[in-house]
């Protein structure tokens, strides 16, 4: 899947949405074009990004009941005399991602454990046999 793409004026309208918006989130460009941010999105997280024109981070959302995690990377829009005109927020689905590094570490943590006990075990049978 492609990133999705959102473009917002400066008054947090919604200029245009791409078609991985589309998919992604589950909204129809021909309805949510022209209406606030605020009348589309989760209130949270158009007050939490509100005044924000660059940045990013990954946020946990529910998309058709199932939990996603989406990395958001918000850029101002400047026209050539450097004013602010807007916003372009990317949506990445990192839910995979995420996942794979969560069970990575779970892998790395269950490693770690093990080796240790294999450290404490060589301790004992090297005491064992050295007293021998």
């Amino acid at each position: 899947m492609h990133d999705g793409i959102i473009v917002l004026d400066s008054d947090n309208y919604i200029v245009d949405i791409n078609s991985a918006t589309e998919s992604l989130l589950g909204i129809d460009p021909e309805v949510v074009v022209g209406l606030s941010a605020t009348e589309v999105f989760n209130s949270c997280y158009v007050d939490r990004y509100r005044d924000v024109y660059e940045g990013s981070e990954n946020i946990v959302v529910d998309i058709d009941g199932k939990q996603r995690v989406l990395n958001l990377r918000i850029s101002p829009l400047q026209s050539h005399t450097g004013e602010r005109r807007g916003r372009v927020v990317i949506i990445r689905d990192t839910t995979i991602e995420e996942e794979q590094r969560r069970r990575l570490k779970q892998q790395n943590d269950q490693l770690k454990r093990q080796n240790d006990h294999l450290e404490q075990f060589a301790v004992l049978f090297h005491t064992i046999f050295r007293a021998h």
